[in-house]
């Protein structure tokens, strides 16, 4: 994070706005730097908590499972240089199981497009991914009837 020096940090300190250079916010009441820039700064000092937390998100947002610690995720991460740049992915092997335990991978952004395209084309693949949601349609009606 790099921050505004001499008159610019004092007309910014004057005028109530976040020190960060470049950045335009209003921080909060008794603080110099906006949450945004806070934010940034946390996810650049710990890439891998970042990741988890994002990965943990989204998997509930689309109803995917999600049982994996971060302690496991880090020791998965661990064989790669995960985080420092966002080139891999955390792939689940079985894509109708969710984040798992031995069902996780680290993958390369090209290795896991090409598993994608392998499994759309695959039909054990897609008559899998059938049956859970009818299976699921089916819970669905049971709960509303």
């Amino acid at each position: 994070m790099k921050l505004c020096t001499g008159e610019t940090l004092a007309r910014k300190i004057k005028k109530g706005k976040c020190i960060v250079f470049r950045c335009t916010n209003t921080p909060r009441k008794q603080r110099r730097v906006c949450c945004s820039c806070m934010k940034k700064e946390w996810r650049r000092k710990n890439p891998k908590m970042d990741s988890f937390a994002h990965i943990k998100f989204h998997a509930k947002e689309r109803g995917i499972i999600f049982t994996l610690t971060f302690e496991e995720f880090v020791k998965l991460t661990e064989e790669c240089d995960f985080g420092k740049r966002r080139l891999f992915h955390v792939d689940r092997i079985d894509a109708i199981r969710g984040y798992e335990t031995g069902n996780v991978q680290i993958l390369t952004v090209s290795e896991n497009v090409a598993k994608g395209n392998r499994e759309r084309m695959c039909p054990r693949y897609q008559a899998a991914l059938k049956k859970r949601f009818e299976k699921e349609e089916a819970d669905f009606v049971k709960e509303w009837y």
